[in-house]
């Protein structure tokens, strides 16, 4: 009789473990889930180049295209344009950037009628981190005041 009910405590402390799990601690803070940064490729050579862009405050800035014109070939008659858009963290990422070139390539971030210029030399710095500030309001240039 008394192995029944040490039986029947037994289980019952098994059964109220696994019915309570084990509490977790709420001082330790979540993973923080980052963004997956969108990627193009170029296919031109192995250099690669992280963009960051921010505003005049260093807030980042969702969806401001980059785009860039890279000629390549004999005489530079071929050309490849590549555009991409931001994450929410501001960044974007160009692989397949070619190793040399004969100038230095000119990426152009713009964001609601703003805009700014990069460049970039992949002979200088083949795998580069950049970050491009684009002015909180937009620059009046010649041809706006024309009009």
């Amino acid at each position: 009789m008394l192995r029944w009910i040490s039986a029947f405590v037994f289980a019952g402390c098994l059964l109220s473990a696994a019915q309570n799990p084990p509490k977790t601690d709420t001082r330790t803070a979540a993973p923080k889930t980052s963004n997956p940064v969108p990627v193009i490729s170029g296919d031109l050579g192995d250099c690669s180049a992280d963009f960051t862009v921010t505003g005049t405050k260093f807030h980042p800035l969702y969806s401001a295209k980059l785009e860039v014109e890279i000629r390549y070939g004999f005489g530079g008659f071929r050309r490849t344009t590549l555009e991409i858009y931001t994450n929410v963290d501001g960044k974007a990422r160009v692989e397949g950037l070619p190793e040399s070139s004969k100038r230095p390539l000119a990426f152009t971030a713009s964001f609601e009628g703003r805009k700014t210029v990069v460049i970039v030399d992949p002979e200088q710095n083949c795998h580069g981190s950049y970050q491009a500030i684009v002015t909180d309001r937009p620059v009046k240039t010649g041809e706006d005041q024309e009009q």
